[in-house]
């Protein structure tokens, strides 16, 4: 069995306490007035030093690290097992719904053809399907509903037919038990969302945002794609693969900045920023 749902919220939890921590100590020796602007420079270099071993081993365990530097691709990580754990779920729930061997399904089918072309309405295909009709062939009607508007050739009655075969099928199909793996999936997609929200929080807090960034949280910030409700993929980095010529300029765009697509700053975490200490004097070394 895989990563549970649950414990990727706690260490997702547990990652977002630490950033949050690390600002609000941070924003507390800044305005410590009985502090000297050395003592406060030496007091926040260690903070930060601190935090960002902490944050790179969390977001590792998370969503991993890259190992083969020629691929540049992510391996490990508990958020992985999680959603993986979550699709199979919803794969096993479906198969166990779908009973019905799918050569039986097939077979059944040339005996619905016959069926088709022997009765001559709408209605008297209802009541066979209804009260004659085995499950397989049931199943193949409804998996090849078009059939019924070819041999009838549209019409209200068709299609409020062909509208009760498709919610015959999807009521047949949708168990508790897809439903309930559904819903996990769904959970599971939220907490990676989350997992990445404070990924990028840890990038812009520890400098390691740009799209050519290096380390453990920039691999991970690069390095992860989400597709749609479970689905997330392993990206490429370009930072570990690309190899630019000795003296060969690299493609302004590619030195800049990442967006962030997840997250959102608070006005405190902007000031912890690299390069954005709320006090001039005060800069991260």
């Amino acid at each position: 069995m895989g990563t549970s749902v649950n414990a990727v919220k706690a260490q997702v939890k547990s990652l977002e306490s630490l950033l949050t921590r690390f600002v609000r100590d941070s924003e507390a020796v800044i305005h410590d007035a009985d502090l000297s602007q050395k003592a406060k420079a030496d007091r926040l270099r260690e903070l930060r030093d601190n935090m960002t071993r902490s944050a790179e081993a969390a977001v590792v365990r998370l969503w991993g690290s890259i190992q083969d530097k020629t691929s540049g691709v992510l391996e490990g990580g508990t958020a992985w097992e999680m959603l993986e754990d979550a699709v199979q779920r919803v794969r096993k729930a479906r198969d166990n719904a779908e009973w019905l061997e799918p050569d039986e399904v097939m077979l059944a089918k040339d005996h619905v053809l016959s069926v088709l072309g022997r009765l001559g309405s709408v209605s008297e295909l209802n009541d066979w399907y209804e009260l004659a009709a085995t499950s397989a062939e049931r199943r193949a009607l409804q998996l090849n509903s078009r059939l019924v508007g070819e041999r009838f050739q549209g019409g209200p009655d068709v299609i409020g037919f062909v509208i009760k075969l498709e919610h015959d099928l999807k009521d047949e199909l949708e168990t508790d038990e897809v439903k309930a793996a559904r819903q996990n999936l769904v959970i599971a997609d939220t907490v990676a969302i989350l997992a990445m929200r404070q990924v990028e929080r840890a990038a812009n807090l520890t400098g390691a945002a740009g799209f050519l960034a290096g380390g453990p949280i920039a691999d991970v910030l690069n390095g992860v794609q989400r597709e749609g409700v479970g689905r997330w993929k392993k990206l490429a980095n370009p930072a570990v693969i690309l190899q630019p010529k000795e003296d060969e300029p690299l493609d302004e765009a590619l030195s800049e900045v990442q967006k962030g697509s997840f997250a959102t700053l608070t006005d405190a975490e902007k000031r912890m920023t690299l390069g954005h200490s709320p006090d001039a004097t005060v800069q991260w070394l």
